[in-house]
This record gives structure tokens, C-alpha cells and sequence, in this order.
């Protein structure tokens, strides 16, 4: 997960994940890219986010919350987490 100083709610839902309440790390996700209108900021959210969902097993909305995020910075950790999504769904077929 990664924090960003200029917003502070983000640590909130990063503390959220830590003792498991990950539905409401995921609410306030949702609602933080929502809001967030910075690009760097809001691919720092939609990272945290798709992180929350893979590690609720939600793969689908990961993907798509990574490719989102890559759109807004280019970073390659957003296309190596969705091959490691895609590569560790296929070995589970």
C-alpha cells in the first residue's frame, strides 16, 4: 500500500486494511477517487484501491481499477500487478 502526505484520508484507509475491515477501506477508496482530482494522487488511490479488491478476491474490479490507475501515470507497477492477477488466475484453472 502507499501513503501520500497530501492526503491524509488515505492513511485512514490504509489503517482500515491493516486490521481487516476492507469493505470500508474499499468505501472510502471509492469515495476518495471520486473526489480526488490530481491525476498523481488519484493513480495513488486507484493502486490502494485494486489492492483492496485483490485481496477481497474481487480479480475483475482489480484489473480494472489497475488499468484505470496506469491511464493516469504510466507507472509500470500497474501492468505487472495485472499480470500477476492474470498469471495467478490461470494457474487456478
Amino acid at each position: 500500500f502507499t501513503k501520500s502526505k497530501s492526503l491524509p484520508e488515505l492513511e485512514k484507509a490504509i489503517n482500515l486494511v491493516k486490521i481487516g475491515r476492507y469493505d470500508q477501506a474499499r468505501l472510502l477508496l471509492i469515495d476518495l477517487s471520486k473526489r480526488t482530482m490530481d491525476d498523481n494522487i488519484k493513480a495513488t488511490v486507484l493502486w490502494n484501491l485494486g489492492l483492496v479488491y485483490e485481496l477481497q478476491g474481487d480479480y475483475p474490479s482489480a484489473i480494472k481499477v489497475f488499468e484505470d490507475g496506469f491511464v493516469l501515470s504510466s507507472d509500470g507497477k500497474f501492468t505487472s500487478e495485472i499480470k500477476k492477477i492474470k498469471k495467478g488466475r490461470n494457474l487456478l484453472r
